[in-house]
């Protein structure tokens, strides 16, 4: 009887335990019922979740970098080698749902938009006008990566160029 008593009180305890889970602060937490998300906002803290149906996962709803490396040309045929282009970004919370079908958000929206959109911006500066006007390329590139992010869910923080080099013969 004592071992049977020990057994159902260890169960007790594992399932009561299983029952809370934490949410640290700067995420938010899903909740998946069977793999479906029923609930994406949990605060940060103490949450409560059916043992074995229930499971809370945890998004990083923090600022985020992202940071790539890439050439590009300007309207007078230069061209800039070495381009670092950082964005500062964070996921809108109110479309968190989404988000996370999508899963990588990095391969699937950041690496397309902010090659395309850079390069696209840049194609259309002559090069001392880029090295002049830096800072306004860089709020119109923010700007357009601003208004193509937004409806995915992606709020955009800043962008910025941090390297420009040109061909030594310019």
């Amino acid at each position: 009887k004592i071992a049977v008593i020990a057994v159902i009180a260890v169960a007790l305890i594992i399932v009561l335990f299983n029952c809370f889970s934490i949410v640290n602060e700067g995420f938010i937490g899903v909740k998946y019922t069977f793999g479906k998300i029923t609930q994406d906002n949990l605060a940060p803290g103490l949450n409560f979740c059916i043992p074995f149906i229930e499971e809370i996962r945890q998004v990083d709803t923090r600022e985020q970098i992202y940071s790539v490396t890439d050439d590009a040309y300007t309207s007078d045929t230069q061209t800039v080698q070495s381009l670092q282009l950082k964005l500062n970004y964070r996921y809108d919370s109110a479309k968190l749902s989404d988000i996370i079908r999508n899963d990588n958000v990095e391969s699937k929206l950041l690496v397309q938009n902010v090659a395309k959109i850079s390069k696209n911006e840049i194609g259309k500066v002559k090069a001392e006008e880029l090295v002049q006007s830096r800072a306004d390329v860089q709020q119109t590139i923010q700007q357009e990566l601003t208004n193509t992010l937004a409806p995915s869910g992606i709020i955009v923080v800043s962008f910025a160029i941090e390297n420009l080099a040109f061909d030594e013969a310019f």
